[in-house]
């Protein structure tokens, strides 16, 4: 078989299972027992910063040194590695040096984001390991974060000021709703706090009957646009589409229903986007306790963003749900940047442009944009990941062709997605400047 690595977004499921899947090979190489066949796969939980703080024993910011390997598992390495506490924002930790046990994949697929490279400055979230002499990352993919020399300065802030809070017998709830904002207004720890804010927030509906003849609007819509979009093909997007009429749907992670009332921690952290970010649900609704002030405030710092990354897209969720006249503008200039190669984000935009000018057609456009589009050419955060092609020597020539030929249709599948995907936005972003009547 040729080395083709696979989309990581084609299911959100897919993407789940193999996180549960390194999760449980790693700790069973740590623990060496197999669990019960009835148990469930573990997932790896990203929790918000405030949960990480609470879940440690031990946070601090750390300054790398030697690693040795331990023993060989399987398919990891077993590793220590002496960290030096340059900073202590948790714990009563004495030694100036602790050990860190973790696990070093041997496999050439397998990467992790922290490789504990000696000298690099990181900042880790602890708990103590089974023998009671070494630390490990708690769960989840943000417990050990490698910063910015800015980004770890306004981390650092917002822990001390969260260990202040936390000292109380009660912590104030309205306190913790304040932090949160601070950490949403800061770039560098957005997602902390938007994705606690944002949890409860829903995302507007689609009208009960929205996908009603919502193909055949929509046609007659983008017929109907005046100003010519740049790059169709009616010829190529007509394949594309007859393609996905034909039993292509689009991918799970873009498809949440219309009509739900979908919660936004989860349309946005694993519906929609390809990564890891799925959130517990927090004990207090913290967007409730928001003052006039506190609002103003976010969405001053969501429409000053340049970037648009998991962050911003939670609080734009999350802003949108006070009905701010900004927020159309706003963010129908991020989906004009977006419109040579549209994310799976951009139909949560679309959606939320849609229902806020109330327009009935624009958002049957989105139902359609939903039920048709597909996403072969993304894949992930790193480039690296798209298909790759050698072709294996030992292989028939019949298996070499049917290889080639399965690489090449990849390849023509990608190319179709990205201008469906792109043709399409472009229209909604015409119908969008000159809306129709609701």
């Amino acid at each position: 078989m040729p080395n083709v690595r696979l989309p990581v977004h084609s299911s959100a499921r897919l993407s789940i299972v193999a996180c549960a899947l390194v999760v449980a090979l790693l700790s069973a190489a740590l623990v060496c027992v197999e669990p019960p066949a009835s148990s469930a796969c573990p997932v790896t939980i990203t929790n918000p910063l405030r949960v990480r703080y609470m879940e440690s024993a031990l946070v601090a910011v750390v300054r790398v040194g030697d690693s040795v390997a331990v023993e060989r598992r399987g398919v990891v390495s077993v590793v220590d590695t002496a960290l030096r506490i340059t900073s202590l924002l948790k714990g009563e930790e004495k030694e100036k040096v602790v050990n860190l046990r973790h696990f070093k994949p041997e496999l050439a697929d397998w990467s992790l984001p922290i490789k504990y490279e000696k000298d690099e400055v990181l900042l880790l979230f602890l708990k103590r390991a089974e023998n009671g002499d070494e630390y490990m990352t708690i769960d989840g993919e943000r417990a050990a974060l490698k910063l910015s020399e800015e980004d770890l300065k306004v981390y650092v802030r917002r822990i001390e000021e969260l260990a202040a809070i936390m000292r109380s017998a009660e912590p104030d709830d309205a306190a913790i709703a304040e932090w949160l904002v601070r950490c949403a207004e800061e770039p560098a720890t957005r997602w902390e706090g938007a994705s606690e804010l944002a949890y409860n927030v829903s995302l507007p509906e689609d009208p009960p009957d929205a996908e009603d003849n919502a193909e055949e609007e929509t046609e007659e819509a983008e017929a109907s646009t005046d100003d010519p979009v740049a790059g169709d093909d009616p010829q190529q997007e007509s394949e594309a589409e007859a393609e996905s009429e034909g039993g292509g749907s689009s991918s799970p992670e873009a498809t949440a229903g219309a009509g739900e009332n979908v919660n936004a921690g989860l349309i946005v952290g694993v519906d929609i986007a390809p990564r890891d970010t799925t959130v517990s649900a927090p004990e207090v609704n913290y967007a409730a306790l928001l003052t006039p002030a506190q609002k103003e405030r976010l969405t001053t710092a969501l429409l000053n963003a340049e970037e648009f990354e998991l962050g911003e897209q939670l609080l734009l969720v999350l802003v949108n749900s006070w009905k701010d006249e900004r927020l159309v503008p706003f963010t129908l200039k991020h989906l004009a940047r977006m419109a040579d190669k549209p994310p799976y984000e951009a139909e949560i935009m679309m959606r939320i442009v849609a229902h806020a000018l109330g327009d009935q057609t624009l958002i049957k456009f989105v139902v359609n944009y939903r039920k048709t589009v597909t996403y072969h050419d993304l894949y992930g955060d790193d480039p690296a990941n798209a298909p790759a092609y050698e072709e294996d020597p030992e292989a028939t020539p019949e298996q070499r062709a049917a290889d080639r030929k399965e690489f090449e249709e990849m390849k023509v599948a990608a190319a179709e997605a990205l201008f469906q995907r792109s043709g399409k936005l472009r229209h909604f972003l015409a119908l969008a400047d000159q809306p129709q009547k609701p």
